[in-house]
This record gives C-alpha cells, structure tokens and sequence, in this order.
C-alpha cells in the first residue's frame, strides 16, 4: 500500500506546486487589474474635478456680466 502512495505524491506535489504558481499569477492579475482600476476611477475623478471648476468659472463670469449689465442699465 505504500509502494501505491509513493509514485501518486510526486504527482500530487506536482500539482500542488502548478496550482500554487496559478494561484500566484491569479494574484498578480487581480492586484494589476486593482491598480487599473483605481487609475481609472482617478482619472475619472480628475475629469470630474476639473468640469466642476470649468462650470463655477463659467456661473461666476455669468453672474458678473448680469451684475454688470444692472450696473449698466441703472
């Protein structure tokens, strides 16, 4: 019974060794698609940031050319 054992553990150590590598691997694309992601969501961020500036410039020379214009017609 042990002589069965013996050549089914160099497999078994094989395998175990492949899925270990696999598993690796595994957490090396999660962590590269973790990093893409967040880059992403950044950038996202970042576009967001800058339409909100854009859009309170835009409110605020609105705003003076109202008050101007009153100023103006008064």
């Amino acid at each position: 019974m042990t002589d069965n054992k013996k050549p089914i553990a160099p497999m078994e150590e094989e395998r175990r060794a492949e899925l270990e590598s696999e598993i690796e691997e595994f957490e090396r694309q999660t962590e590269r698609n973790e990093a893409e992601r967040w880059a992403r969501i950044e950038k996202k961020e970042k576009a967001a940031t800058v339409k909100s500036a854009l859009s309170l410039a835009f409110n605020i020379i609105a705003l003076l050319i109202i008050l101007a214009k009153r100023l103006l017609l008064q």
